[in-house]
């Protein structure tokens, strides 16, 4: 009985923390799927979570520490892979962060869903912040060229 009433309490904590801040769900959620596919690449909790209360949560803001901390990786995932063609490295590198990327949010948006409040603001923020992500990978990429490595 006891243990059942600590599952719904925790129930009532993440479902009240989620719906209060979506964002941050989503940059967990986003950070979570990162660890998990660069685990074999670079090791266990390559990506630590830096979210805490303090942080800006706007779309605009999360955009860009996802695409900080998964980009960030660069130099280690081509130092585990100088053998290889640096654009197809970089390449094996874009489409590994992309994939968790697209993976956190869709989660996001299912947990989101889940509560019923992924809906108006909450929805538009999250396409923003997806959108401002994948514009910022492909800012990187350019950016990251081989010639630029």
């Amino acid at each position: 009985m006891e243990l059942n009433a600590q599952i719904v309490s925790t129930s009532a904590e993440f479902q009240s923390s989620a719906v209060g801040q979506p964002q941050a769900l989503l940059f967990h959620s986003a950070v979570e799927k990162l660890n998990e596919l660069l685990l074999p690449e670079l090791g266990e909790n390559a990506v630590q979570q830096a979210a805490d209360s303090g942080i800006d949560f706007s779309p605009e803001a999360t955009a860009e520490r996802i695409v900080g901390f998964a980009t960030g990786f660069l130099p280690l995932f081509l130092d585990t892979h100088a053998n290889e063609d640096p654009q197809a490295a970089l390449d094996e590198f874009i489409q590994i962060i992309r994939d968790a990327i697209e993976q956190g949010f869709a989660e996001a948006r299912e947990i989101l869903d889940g509560l019923s409040v992924l809906e108006g603001d909450i929805a538009a923020n999250i396409d923003t912040t997806f959108e401002l992500v994948l514009e910022g990978l492909e800012r990187f990429e350019i950016e990251m060229a081989p010639e630029d490595l």
